[in-house]
């Protein structure tokens, strides 16, 4: 009886680890399918996100071949003209009236807007000659047929200090408010000639025999002799 029992316990011990082994390969069988359905559908999202998504462009319309145009030409106005030169000329200062006359050149004020001009000696015009420059703050003589401001560059100014041209030989006419120069004509009563010049004096009887009357300049003592024609 007891050796009965024996077997009977060994029968159901080898019924019990084998029923224990097919659970254990039923569950890892379901396992492995499992893990393997997971992986499929992970490969399956991560294709169908990254999939790129085209969109849909239509083509241009085609343009007919043809001479190519060409750009408008860029024309200058007055406007334009102006800007630019007031651009290059920014900064520059304007030459000024009679910067060019020294002492003993010969001026007129023919020039634009009756501006002094320098003028050839001797030539119509040429109405008076320098006779000096007077520095800033300083005055021409008092014997000076006229004075003339001469503005400098940094706005200061000094004086041409005029004289009539008086040349020993040429005429003058002496009808207006000074003498200026004029042709020899003998037909004119206001004509005159210069016939001498006395330095150093200022008494007009020094023009005695060299002259009817003469044209005194006290200041710097010097006599000018003429005669009528």
């Amino acid at each position: 009886m007891s050796r009965r029992r024996g077997q009977a316990l060994i029968a159901l011990l080898g019924f019990v680890v084998t029923a224990s082994v097919a659970t254990g390969v039923l569950v890892g069988g379901a396992l492995w399918a499992a893990g393997d359905r997971n992986q499929d559908n992970e490969s399956r999202s991560a294709t169908g996100t990254s999939a790129p998504t085209t969109d849909l462009v239509a083509p241009p319309p085609s343009v007919p071949a043809g001479p190519v145009a060409e750009a408008p030409a860029t024309v200058a106005t007055a406007a334009d003209a102006a800007t630019s030169e007031a651009e290059l000329h920014k900064g520059a200062e304007e030459k000024k009236p009679g910067a060019d006359i020294a002492a003993g050149d010969c001026v007129g004020f023919g020039g634009e807007n009756g501006t002094i001009q320098k003028s050839a000696c001797g030539t119509p015009g040429a109405d008076f000659r320098v006779a000096g420059v007077a520095a800033p703050n300083a005055s021409c003589p008092a014997d000076s047929d006229r004075t003339y401001p001469r503005p400098l560059p940094g706005g200061e100014q000094d004086t041409l200090c005029l004289d009539v041209p008086w040349v020993v030989g040429h005429c003058v006419d002496v009808n207006g408010a000074a003498p200026a120069p004029a042709p020899c004509v003998t037909a004119l009563s206001s004509r005159v000639k210069v016939v001498d010049i006395k330095q150093g004096t200022a008494d007009v009887n020094a023009c005695a025999g060299a002259g009817d009357r003469g044209f005194v300049y006290t200041q710097r003592r010097f006599v000018v002799c003429v005669a009528h024609l």
